[in-house]
């Protein structure tokens, strides 16, 4: 679970950097940017019980949409499951 929360904090650094760049940059990258995210969506699914996101908990902070969504099979899934009061 740890590799997961590093990685999507990871994309909240990247996701901030992003406005430090001009407009021309800015758009070449968010192209490259979509393809990892696409990636991502490919083997996660929406979290509507927020479990991932309640793992670091950063209340009050407004979260990218990579913190709303949970592998849909992988240990940090199991382990999270397992760890939580969540169904």
């Amino acid at each position: 679970m740890r590799d997961l929360i590093a990685a999507l904090i990871i994309r909240d650094f990247v996701q901030d950097g992003t406005g430090a760049l001009d407009a021309a940059l800015r758009s070449r990258f968010e192209v490259l940017l979509s393809e990892s995210d696409n990636l991502f969506t490919s083997f996660t699914e929406p979290d509507e019980l927020l479990r991932v996101e309640g793992i670091d908990a950063c209340g009050g902070q407004e979260r990218g949409w990579w913190w709303q969504r949970i592998p849909v099979s992988s240990p940090a899934r199991e382990e999270e499951i397992l760890h939580s009061d969540l169904p």
